[in-house]
């Protein structure tokens, strides 16, 4: 996997994340896909989040 598409799973899970802080509606297939960007990306959601975070810094 090349840092592109890192990034992109990154920052999926971080938008996934952020819906779920500001109370909104997440739909199962925006879960899945969160789940499986984090087993791809070998991180669990902290750290996942963390790098996320830095990428927009």
């Amino acid at each position: 996997m090349n840092k592109a598409e890192e990034d992109n799973l990154l920052l999926l899970v971080l938008r996934l994340n952020l819906k779920k802080v500001q109370s909104k509606e997440v739909s199962e297939e925006e879960e899945t896909k969160a789940t499986e960007a984090l087993k791809t990306l070998g991180l669990s959601l902290e750290d996942a989040l963390k790098k996320a975070s830095a990428l927009l810094k």
